[in-house]
């Protein structure tokens, strides 16, 4: 088989954590007779093998725009997986939703179409189990998190890590060791204690940490340093703190270990094990599943320091060690057969609002009808216009359903189209904007593959006043109620959807695509995101987006707020508020409007 492993994780030189895992996974596969690619940014010269092809992550898209690096970084992997030709499998870890864009390729674009995605689960790595869980609350995290959840949710397959234990030589010294990340809610605290008493009944025991420090004592700074500063003078001379376990280190010379820190990852007692060392595993945890499995440790109360002490205690100062039992379960690639739906067609209503902008309709028309999809209508709704060669230009008009009505804004305008159109799916686009090529056909066959899906859209591309592609990432729960992460107006959309929430909400002055989103995720109407572009977004200087002050955007915002935040229940609501404070603090500003007139005033 032709397999792709992708873990941005591969570039650190560490022994243990999720690089280290993936290349051990690969370089079984090629020793299998399998052919294996590794796409990372960097590989350290520990992992230079022969036996597997490192493919270079591709460059950064230079125009693109995203509410996340992860986001941005799942396309730099869709873009390096789309050159390696067929393949049978390609694994991601859900940490880091490496496979977001590549995942939303297969499903709503038919790409890789005879490759099985698999999402291995790597919860103590996650923006929702990991050390970002035990920072500051922000919107990256919770967007990351979102990401993360979709790539599980909509892989072609999912598998929890495996592990094997491979027994080899080693030397062990009658020291204890802790394996895994510095972070609160990883049982250092306990550890520590139980390393108290250990002191009381051997002086001479000493102990060391080995792990990833992260940012996340009370103010984000490093939890290693917030440790050290509180530890007791008599710990202090018995404790050493140090980095992860790299390539070029001495081997494991802990006689007992306990594997934490990073949700106690099972390799790493696994790891332990191979090593000859006894591991120590906290009840409940998948290390102590390692142990369960494979003999060679004990298992303990977890959150008990003395329990934990008497074990330590007694195994690091034995003459023998408990044997682990060789346990190398048979490499698997799980492979899901492509299934091939045949879609009929549906005919599709692109409804264009009309007001004042006629010497732009020609182009947006001529979009429509080279967007390559055929079985299109298409209706123009005059808004009351004043300007004489838009009303010349919508009466001259033939080969679309004309509607005319006195002004009543945007989103009456809209409305009025989607009432007078007759197509399954419906299409906004305003008459200043354009539809891309090859959006059409693969966004239709995508939501007659998908029932859940109510709507697609696709990337934006600004053009005029600015040049650049804004990469939405979808509603992404809560959070999308304070940051407009959806697409904007153009996307298509199930007629019937837009007719159950009642279409626009004429009240609202701007904002109201994505209020429509947030009414559309409340009724239960789920949409998605293809990794392609959608709509080419025209700004120039009259456009209805540079109208808006910075007065009016706060206002508008505060009013969504005041909309669809009081349906919130009280445990819910205080992730925004910290999400506001955050975004406040750190004076984001994801409108690239704003950001333009904020720099035209400087």
């Amino acid at each position: 088989m032709r397999i792709a492993l992708s873990c941005r994780d591969l570039a650190a030189d560490r022994v243990l954590g999720d690089g280290a895992r993936v290349f051990a996974r690969a370089r079984e596969a090629a020793e299998a007779g399998h052919r294996v690619f590794l796409v990372a940014e960097e590989l350290p010269p520990s992992r230079k093998d022969d036996r597997v092809e490192w493919v270079p992550t591709a460059p950064a898209r230079p125009d693109h725009r995203y509410f996340t690096e992860a986001h941005r970084y799942a396309d730099r992997v869709l873009d390096t997986l789309r050159t390696l030709g067929d393949l049978d499998v390609v694994e991601f870890l859900d940490a880091g939703a490496e496979g977001l864009s590549t995942i939303r390729a297969k499903r709503l674009l038919g790409e890789f179409g005879g490759t099985t995605l698999n999402v291995v689960r790597c919860p103590w790595s996650t923006a929702a189990g990991g050390p970002a869980a035990h920072r500051p609350l922000t919107a990256e995290h919770q967007f990351t998190g979102f990401a993360e959840r979709y790539c599980a949710e909509h892989a072609d397959v999912t598998t929890a890590v495996t592990t094997s234990v491979i027994p080899t030589a080693s030397r062990t010294r009658p020291a204890v060791w802790r394996l895994g990340a510095y972070r609160p809610d990883a049982g250092i605290e306990t550890f520590l204690e139980a390393a108290a008493l250990v002191l009381d009944v051997h002086p001479g025991a000493r102990f060391e940490l080995r792990g990833e420090d992260t940012p996340t004592d009370p103010l984000g700074r490093s939890y290693r340093d917030h440790l050290r500063r509180r530890l007791p003078e008599r710990l202090s001379r018995a404790v050493t703190f140090g980095g992860p376990l790299r390539e070029a280190d001495e081997p494991l010379g802990a006689r007992c270990v306990l594997p934490a820190g990073d949700a106690e990852c099972p390799s790493t007692a696994a790891f332990a094990l191979s090593r000859g060392s006894t591991v120590v595993a906290p009840k409940g945890s998948t290390a102590a599943d390692v142990v369960e499995r494979h003999g060679g440790g004990i298992v303990v109360a977890p959150d008990d320091p003395a329990a934990l002490a008497e074990a330590l205690s007694v195994e690091a100062h034995r003459d023998d060690a408990p044997a682990c039992t060789e346990d190398r379960p048979a490499l698997r690639f799980p492979r899901v057969e492509p299934v091939t739906t045949p879609v009929e067609p549906g005919l599709v209503s692109v409804v264009i609002p009309l007001f004042d902008q006629g010497r732009f309709l020609a182009s947006a028309l001529g979009s429509v009808r080279a967007a390559g999809y055929a079985d299109v209508e298409i209706v123009v709704v005059d808004d009351g216009s004043t300007e004489p060669g838009t009303v010349a230009a919508f009466d001259a008009l033939s080969d679309v359903v004309k509607v005319r009505q006195p002004n009543a804004g945007l989103s009456a305008a809209r409305n009025a189209g989607i009432a007078a159109s007759q197509g399954e799916y419906v299409v906004p686009l305003d008459a200043d904007d354009e539809l891309p090529p090859g959006f059409l056909g693969p966004a239709v066959t995508a939501l007659a593959r998908h029932p859940e899906l109510s709507y697609v859209v696709g990337h934006l591309r600004h053009t005029g006043l600015l040049d650049h592609v804004q990469a939405p990432l979808g509603h992404a729960g809560d959070v999308s109620t304070v940051v407009n992460t959806h697409g904007r107006a153009t996307g298509v959309f199930r007629k019937e959807a837009l007719q159950a929430v009642g279409g626009y909400d004429e009240s609202l002055p701007a904002y109201e695509d994505w209020d429509l989103y947030l009414r559309l995720a409340r009724a239960g109407f789920e949409g998605d995101v293809a990794p392609v572009e959608g709509q080419r977004y025209r700004r120039h200087a009259d456009s209805m987006t540079f109208g808006h002050t910075r007065d009016d955007r706060r206002e508008l915002t505060q009013l969504l707020l005041k909309k669809h935040a009081a349906d919130l229940p009280p445990d819910r609501s205080l992730p925004l508020l910290l999400t506001l404070a955050e975004l406040w603090k750190s004076g984001y500003e994801p409108s690239a409007s704003a950001r333009l007139l904020e720099a035209g005033d400087g």
